[in-house]
């Protein structure tokens, strides 16, 4: 069973500033809140950070306590799903950043053709240019 199968059927609420969420909302945060702090916002981050403090908390050993604690799977799926959420939300903007990064040097190489162009035309010599002109007006 997939780990979004498994917080499907269970029901996950993944905790965070502004409550509970299910894992589609999770899927809607931020991988870090920006703003200013009186307008306070969930992220990823913060999710993250606060299912690991909570595993880390029922994973201490104990010296009396012999039966594992069984929020411990549950919480290590959690974790897995937000790392997932967060290495896919990583992933887009690193490709969202190499398209936009792509068509602004496109852009640059058209500008410099466009430029090339204007150059090649400024430098003919008036009597090219009255040739051209005649030939375009002559084939119209």
């Amino acid at each position: 069973m997939s780990i979004f199968e498994t917080a499907a059927r269970k029901k996950f609420r993944f905790p965070s500033i502004k409550g509970e969420l299910t894992a589609e909302q999770v899927w809607d945060l931020p991988l870090v809140a920006c703003g200013p702090i009186r307008d306070v916002k969930a992220d990823l981050d913060g999710v993250a950070r606060t299912i690991n403090t909570e595993l880390r908390s029922i994973s201490e050993d104990s010296f009396v306590s012999i039966a594992p604690d069984s929020r411990k799977a549950d919480l290590e799926i959690k974790l897995d799903i937000v790392k997932h959420i967060i290495t896919a939300k990583l992933k887009e903007a690193d490709e969202k950043n190499a398209a936009t990064a792509r068509l602004e040097k496109r852009r640059k190489l058209v500008d410099a053709l466009a430029s090339k162009e204007d150059a090649a035309l400024a430098s003919m010599s008036r009597e090219d240019i009255l040739k051209e002109l005649a030939a375009i007006d002559g084939g119209a």
